[in-house]
């Protein structure tokens, strides 16, 4: 299956990230994804598997970098806040 996506804006800045968020229907299921190289024939292959894991709380310590240069100003720092917030 071949899938397409369009930007929603005809010109784009490229001064920022550019985020593709892809949403499967079964986010467990395993995958297994397989390229034929078109002049050498080689093979590439990638298995992905995201089990659906209950694990026992635990207390535990996490020790999180985060960048805080010019590039970090605004909202990708405070992206950042509300990413570390779910910790």
């Amino acid at each position: 299956r071949v899938h397409t996506a369009e930007l929603a804006n005809s010109v784009m800045s490229l001064d920022r990230d550019l985020l593709i968020r892809i949403v499967t229907a079964e986010p467990h299921a395993p995958r297994c994804l397989v390229e034929r190289h078109p002049e050498t024939g080689s093979f590439a292959a990638m298995v992905a598997l995201c089990p659906d894991l209950e694990l026992a709380d635990e207390r535990r310590e996490l020790i999180f970098v985060v960048d805080r240069s010019g590039s970090m100003l605004g909202e990708n720092i405070a992206q950042a806040k509300r990413a570390l917030q779910l910790f």
